[in-house]
């Protein structure tokens, strides 16, 4: 729900008020909503108060309110608003978000990869090298990592998102010891997938073993 600008000294509702600026700084919209919602359902309020659509947009958390999330990064759709701002004194407050228009056919290449009706094999190449592109890619199926650029399926963050949307992506991932070693203690069932020369690796299996209890 899209709430009207209000007096900011009012007592917080139990609600997240999310003001939404441009990058000339000026307020667009607010929006409310719970610390459950998902960016995505930010994203739907906003499009339907300043007419855009998801793809198009980029929300990122204003420096001076982030918390738990990089102020150069965009917020994932996936995350939860509880997530991105966990370490704040108080979660039911006010949080500033930066809206930024994404290109429109960088932005249509990917809603089509979301609902499948393209998958990044087809996408222009400049795509499969752009980082931002290939993680929200693979965070929806992360089998894409096949198709990503050579040195994003050696990126950290891109084999991660990957391997924890399906296991399996780390079959495609560019390995060395200290990306097994990252994987295998997060997600310790990758071990049964992990490149044959570090399966029988004592710090590999113990990171496997310790993430799996």
């Amino acid at each position: 729900m899209v709430a009207a600008s209000a007096d900011l000294a009012q007592p917080i509702s139990p609600e997240l008020r999310l003001r939404i600026f441009g990058l000339d700084g000026l307020e667009l919209c607010e929006v409310l909503c719970s610390a459950s919602s998902r960016v995505r359902d930010v994203k739907e309020d906003v499009g339907q108060t300043l007419g855009l659509e998801i793809w198009e947009q980029q929300l990122l958390p204003l420096e001076h309110h982030s918390v738990n999330c990089d102020p150069k990064k965009p917020l994932r759709d996936s995350c939860t608003l509880k997530d991105a701002f966990a370490d704040a004194a108080d979660i039911s407050g006010e949080f500033g978000l930066l809206l930024v228009r994404q290109n429109r056919v960088w932005g249509r290449a990917l809603e089509d990869i979301r609902n499948g009706r393209c998958s990044l094999e087809k996408v222009p190449a400049e795509f499969k090298g752009d980082r931002d592109f290939v993680l929200l890619s693979v965070e929806h199926d992360g089998l894409f990592l096949r198709h990503a650029s050579s040195e994003l399926r050696s990126d950290e963050e891109v084999v991660l998102a990957a391997v924890g949307q399906n296991v399996e992506a780390l079959k495609y991932a560019h390995c060395n010891k200290a990306l097994v070693l990252t994987v295998v203690a997060r997600f310790g069932r990758a071990l049964r997938v992990v490149p044959k020369g570090f399966r029988a690796d004592p710090d590999v299996v113990m990171a496997a073993v310790r993430q799996e209890g």
